[in-house]
């Protein structure tokens, strides 16, 4: 009988431990300080919020705070890199970038941008199937190469960002129709020298 009772929670210690390791692989992986990391492993596996599948986009559906722990590679022009489904969400790029194949050259007389690979996805972007997100926030990083608008929502903040070779805007921040913050290529608006501290 103490034999058999040794076996009994020695199978029973082996299961909980199956379960906890099948567990620990589906749940989003926390930092120390309780920010949910994401890099291109997750994004391909999907599961970094309920709701995100496999793939791209990688589809933010809590509030929280997000941190990139490597650059994100998107697979190609029509593919949004990060959607934001939710209100009161922070995405720091944390030196990192979101990639896309579209490559933008500068022709200066006449000043024009030439952009090539362009298409529908953008690098970040709210979701826009219901009411628009509120209070985002994304910092620290690079947007490159995105077909659509590098980042694209309605209401939030952007700092410390570079935006670069996307295939419309930069960053687009509308309010109610019309551009709050657009910057766009010069084949597209017209271009005016500014500068602007961050």
């Amino acid at each position: 009988m103490k034999r058999n009772s040794v076996v009994n929670v020695r199978v029973l210690a082996g299961w909980i431990f199956v379960l906890l390791m099948l567990l620990g692989t589906a749940a989003p992986t926390h930092a120390g300080d309780g920010v949910i990391e994401i890099n291109q492993a997750k994004a391909l596996a999907g599961g970094v919020t309920p709701g995100d599948a496999e793939g791209f986009p990688v589809t933010l559906s809590e509030a929280g705070s997000y941190r990139l722990t490597g650059n994100l590679t998107l697979p190609d022009a029509d593919t949004n890199g990060i959607e934001i489904g939710t209100d009161h969400i922070t995405v720091d790029l944390n030196g990192f970038a979101v990639i896309g194949p579209a490559v933008c050259t500068w022709i200066h007389d006449p000043p024009t941008t030439s952009c090539s690979n362009t298409g529908s996805g953008s690098g970040i972007t709210g979701d826009s199937s219901g009411f628009p997100p509120e209070n985002i926030t994304i910092l620290n990083g690079t947007v490159r190469g995105a077909g659509n608008n590098g980042i694209g929502f309605i209401w939030g903040r952007v700092e410390r960002v570079r935006v670069i070779s996307n295939g419309r805007s930069g960053i687009e921040i509308p309010i109610s129709g019309m551009a709050g913050v657009a910057l766009m290529p010069a084949a597209m608006a017209p271009l005016s020298r500014a500068t602007s501290r961050t």
